[in-house]
C-alpha cells in the first residue's frame, strides 16, 4: 500500500467481502444486502440497507480522522456524483522506524481504516446509487460509440467483450493513441456502471 514517495492513490469502486444470507451471490437481488463482518462505526450506517449521501460524506470524514490519527493524510477527489478517489500520504517513517516497520504501520493503518470506517459504507452506497437499467444500457452505447470512434467494435456488455477490450488496452500491437483512447473509454464505463457488486 505504500509506495517510496510515502503516496497512495486509491479508488474506491467495489470493496469488501461478502457472505450472503442464503444461497450465495447467484441469489442476489436488486437492492439486496449482503450480511457483512463491520465495526460498529459502518454498521450504525448501514444497518437499514441505504447509505444517504450525508451518511457516505460520514464514514469519508471518519476515514480521513483515522489516517490523521495514524500520522497519515487522506484526501478524497470526487469522481462523479457517485464515486470518489482517496489519496493517501503516509509520510516519512517515525525517529528510528525502519522502512520497513514503516511500511508495516501504514499498511495495517489503511487495512483497519478502510475497513472501520469506509468499505462497508461505500459498497452499500453504491448498491444505493446504483444505475437504473435504461442507464446501464445507455453506458453502454456509450462505449460502444467510445470505442467506435477509434475502429473497435464491442458487440455486447458480456465479460469476454470487455475482457477483450481491456485486453486491447495493453496490447503493444496496437497504437498508443488507439490503446490510450478505449482505456478512457473502459474507465469511463466502469465509473458509470459501478454498483459494488463483487
Amino acid at each position: 500500500m505504500a509506495s517510496a514517495a510515502g503516496v497512495v492513490a486509491v479508488t474506491l469502486v467495489v470493496v469488501g467481502v461478502e457472505r450472503w444470507r442464503d444461497d450465495g451471490p447467484a441469489s442476489a437481488t436488486p437492492g439486496r444486502v449482503p450480511v457483512v463482518e463491520v465495526s460498529p462505526f459502518a454498521a450504525s450506517l448501514i444497518g437499514d440497507g441505504v447509505v444517504t449521501r450525508d451518511e457516505i460524506e460520514q464514514a469519508r470524514a471518519a476515514t480521513i480522522e483515522c489516517f490523521s490519527a495514524e500520522g497519515m493524510t487522506a484526501t478524497f477527489a470526487a469522481v462523479n456524483d457517485r464515486l470518489s478517489t482517496m489519496r493517501v500520504d503516509s509520510g516519512a517513517p517515525r525517529a528510528g522506524e525502519s522502512q520497513e516497520a514503516a511500511d508495516r504501520r501504514w499498511n495495517d493503518a489503511a487495512v483497519r481504516c478502510l475497513h472501520d470506517f469506509l468499505q462497508p459504507v461505500d459498497q452499500v452506497w453504491l448498491r444505493t446509487t446504483a444505475p437504473s437499467e435504461e442507464q446501464m444500457r445507455q453506458s453502454f452505447r456509450e462505449l460502444q460509440a467510445c470505442a467506435g470512434d477509434v475502429g473497435v467494435t464491442v458487440a455486447a456488455p458480456t465479460p469476454a467483450d470487455l475482457t477483450e477490450l481491456a485486453r486491447l488496452t495493453e496490447d503493444k500491437s496496437v497504437d498508443e493513441g488507439t490503446r490510450a483512447a478505449l482505456e478512457t473509454c473502459l474507465s469511463t464505463y466502469s465509473v458509470a456502471t459501478a454498483t459494488g457488486g463483487s
